[in-house]
């Protein structure tokens, strides 16, 4: 039987992805969460925003 099994595989990737939220909205939405000025609801909301696209 085959011990050890190689595919010869090469990933490519599909090119830039647009960028989220800004880390500087996103430190933001965290201070104010910390304070107590922004609900979870938003925390999470922002935190959605920050992935860049599909698949990330």
């Amino acid at each position: 039987a085959l011990s050890f099994g190689h595919l010869p595989v090469l990933f490519v990737p599909a090119g830039p992805m647009p960028s989220g939220l800004p880390n500087k909205e996103k430190a933001a939405v965290r201070q104010r969460y910390a304070e107590g000025k922004a609900s979870r609801e938003e925390l999470l909301e922002a935190e959605a925003k920050s992935y860049h696209g599909p698949g990330t």
